[in-house]
């Protein structure tokens, strides 16, 4: 229903709703004078569009969720008003979600862990349809991670790391990029990202996994000349740290444990040349790099 007044030879006419059809007429106090009238219909939004959630610009965080309402601040311009609601889908828990706007912001309240509720925003006193979307919520969770220095094992070498409260939940982990867990010795950037459903969290760390130390190696060997020497650094259960490039000069023999290291005796064979020793080293590199560089000589 639209309701009229006279304000110095203006008539304003409110409350018509958008596509809304009223006859106003005008009548003069002159006797003689016939009325007049004319149709008004209510006007579309002086901006054009109706209240949206904008779902790129969804911003979680402990039991709660943000989202942007587009076209909020025009829509009150315009003299309409917006309305939030929690749609009731069936989830028990439903009840405890609320939802209120501050400052063009739906901010939704009292979301349990991975719990998923539809939320519904709407300009009043227009023909445009509802605009809903589905939030879930999450819990922060704290990973307990520091830089680590290792031995190197021959095997794969993980980060140890923990998760307060919730030991169990999945983790995506990278090692200067890649999910692959090293093997060989070096510095690796640790990524640890929670994936599980419902939490969020995320720490960084530096893995260290030590290069094995060569000890007693000379420069140079006559040809035939064998010594002896130790390899640190290096856990009892690997015995193929040690390796000679394929032909060269040299070989490795006698290689034992002894209690807290390895001993080996290097051999020169009978002809000239650099033999090349490689520690923890993955001989299919394009360029795997040499641990010790060997002259043997006649």
């Amino acid at each position: 229903m639209a309701f009229q007044s006279e304000a110095l030879g203006v008539v304003n006419v409110s409350g018509l709703e958008l596509g809304e059809s009223t006859q106003v007429t005008v009548v003069s106090l002159r006797s003689g004078m016939l009325p007049t009238s004319t149709v008004i219909t209510g006007e579309a939004m002086k901006h054009g569009m109706p209240a949206v959630f904008d779902e790129d610009e969804i911003v979680p965080g402990e039991g709660m969720v943000n989202i942007p309402i587009k076209n909020y601040f025009e829509l009150l311009e315009d003299g309409y008003s917006v309305n939030v609601w929690v749609n009731q889908t069936g989830d028990t828990d439903v009840n405890l979600v609320q939802v209120a706007i501050d400052g063009g912001i739906a901010m939704v309240t009292g979301l349990a862990p991975g719990q998923k509720v539809d939320i519904t925003v709407e300009t009043t006193k227009t023909d445009h349809q509802p605009h809903s979307a589905v939030v879930s919520g999450r819990a922060n969770v704290f990973i307990n991670v520091s830089d680590q220095t290792l031995a190197y094992t021959g095997k794969a070498t993980g980060i140890e790391y923990s998760i307060e409260p919730n030991e169990s939940l999945e983790v995506s982990i990278t090692y200067n990029g890649a999910e692959t867990v090293p093997t060989l010795p070096g510095q690796y950037a640790v990524e640890i990202m929670v994936i599980s459903e419902g939490y969020t969290g995320a720490a960084s760390a530096t893995l260290t996994i030590e290069t094995p130390q060569l000890v007693g190696i000379p420069e140079s060997l006559s040809s035939r000349q064998s010594v002896d020497f130790e390899l640190l650094g290096v856990g009892e259960t690997v015995s193929t740290a040690l390796k000679v490039h394929p032909g060269d000069p040299c070989t490795v023999t006698r290689v034992q444990w002894t209690g807290d290291r390895w001993t080996a005796r290097l051999t020169a064979k009978d002809q000239v040349g650099i033999c090349r020793l490689y520690v923890a080293t993955d001989l299919s590199e394009e360029d795997p790099q040499v641990s010790a560089f060997i002259s043997i000589t006649k």
